[in-house]
This record gives structure tokens, sequence and C-alpha cells, in this order.
């Protein structure tokens, strides 16, 4: 059995392993699929070659950022520093502590001073793997629902992490042999959204057919399967990613798949978040 968990924490690290030279000794000399530049390859992934979907990734996809721009119904907040005020004994205050002046204690007089208050970070990981009779509206809508529900969360107070998660089995089961994850963060729980470079790697199918597909052609851990170089795997079952994870001991409070919020709506979404962050 072989289970691999590939971790970036931002679309730069992303971006900088695949530019590297290893190679998967199944796909050696042979086709590689995020490299084709045929019209097929443009209508399949909608880029016309690997250069420039990697360009949208670091420079963010306009084009798609209006559809989910027109999609979003709440404000991004502003990451300000929430504070707390805790009182101090100083010589000066605005009110005096009479046990420390009974004792004689210079500093009997009570202040206040802010302290920066710890949020409470949530790790969310999405599946954002669809099957081919999913149309493209859905999938905006239901991306739009799960940012909307994180703003919402961050407007509440919470700070959040939101890993992609991009995969290939072997075999489409919930104990498949061999099996490779890809968690790349695309918000980190100090920075506000970057709606053009989330619009890319949630709407954008060359997110998946080019750089995840360029994630199994460069991996050179040990897969050995011929359905991976034959028609690139199967996507992996929920209850295998779950399985991976805990094998791998990575620590997060949710993970959600497209057919999990297809039919949510916002303040469901945030209800479910909350409830796995609750029991986790």
């Amino acid at each position: 059995m072989k289970h691999i968990l590939n971790t970036y924490n931002s679309l730069g690290e992303l971006s900088k392993h695949l530019s590297g030279d290893s190679i998967n000794p199944l796909f050696k000399d042979r086709f590689l699929s995020s490299e084709r530049k045929d019209d097929k390859g443009k209508k399949f992934t909608s880029t016309e070659s690997f250069e420039e979907a990697d360009d949208l990734m670091k420079y963010g996809d306009k084009k798609n950022a209006k559809k989910l721009n027109a999609a979003l119904k709440i404000n991004a907040p502003a990451l300000g520093v929430t504070n707390k005020k805790r009182p101090f004994n100083d010589v000066w205050g605005f009110i005096p502590n009479v046990g420390a002046a009974l004792a004689g204690d210079p500093l009997n007089m009570i202040m206040f001073k802010n302290i920066p208050t710890n949020k409470k970070v949530i790790t969310i990981i999405f599946d954002r793997s669809v099957d081919h009779t999913i149309k493209t509206n859905e999938i905006v809508d239901a991306s739009a629902r799960l940012i909307n529900a994180i703003i919402a969360l961050e407007n509440a107070g919470k700070r959040v992490n939101l890993f992609l998660l991009g995969g290939f089995a072997n075999e489409y089961k919930d104990n498949a042999d061999e099996a490779l994850l890809i968690l790349t963060k695309i918000k980190d729980s100090g920075s506000i959204f970057d709606k053009q470079k989330l619009a890319y790697t949630l709407l954008n199918p060359s997110f998946h057919r080019r750089h995840m597909f360029k994630c199994l052609e460069k991996n050179d851990e040990g897969l050995k399967d011929t359905s991976f170089f034959e028609c690139y795997g199967y996507p992996p079952k929920k209850a295998l990613s779950e399985k991976v994870l805990k094998e791998k001991h990575f620590p997060y409070d949710a993970l959600f798949t497209f057919y999990d919020i297809r039919y949510k709506k916002d303040e469901d979404i945030k209800d479910m978040i909350e409830a796995n962050k609750s029991a986790a």
C-alpha cells in the first residue's frame, strides 16, 4: 500500500515545486497531458499551455474572478487586530486598589491596557473534484457559497485556512492501494481573500487538468500502478482522503467535497464548518 500526501502552503510554493526536474518514472518518455497545446488540450483545460495556466495561478484569473465576484454576497473583512482590556496595578490610574494601598504598595491604582486577543483558527479542506456532467455555473455557485460562509466566520472573529484538495487513486474505492493527495493552501488565516487567485484554483479547469496532473507526472515517491499513466487514475473518494490525512497526521477541522455543499445555503455551510470544528 502506497499513500502519499504532498502539502503546499501557498500557490507560489506549488509553482516552484512544479518547475523542478523531478519525474514520475511511470511518465518517463510518455505524453504529458499537462503540457498539451493542441485544440483538444485547450478545450479540455481552457488554456493554451501549462505556462499560461501557471501565469493565471501566480498573477490571477480576471475572467473567472468576475464570475466569482458576481456570485459573492458578503464583503470580505479587514483583518485588523482585536484587543481586550486587561487590568494591572500602577502608580496611577482610574480606580484605587484598596488592598494594595492598605498594604503600602505604591502600585495601588488600577489601569487597563489593550492585549491582542487570540483568534480561533479553523482549517478547512475543500475537494472541488467533479464529474463531467457538472455545469460551470454549479461550480461557481458552490464555490461562492463556501467563500460566503468563510467570510461570515471571519466577520464573526474567527480566522480560516482554506486548502484545496487534489488527488489521484489507482481505484475508485475507499481503501485504494495507491493514492497521491495534494493539498494547496489557497487562503491563509492571516490574510484576506485574493479573489483573482481563488478564482483560478476554484473555477478554472486548468488548476486540476494542468497543475494537479503535473503533480502526478512529477511525483517520484514510488507509485507503481499503470492506471496512473493510462488514464491519470481516479479521483480519491472522501473516505480514502480522510484515511490518508489521518495516516499522515495532517490537522484539519472540516473536509468538504463539492457534493457535500452542492445544494447547501451559505448559512448551512457555515453551520457545518462550526459543527465540525466543535467535534474536532
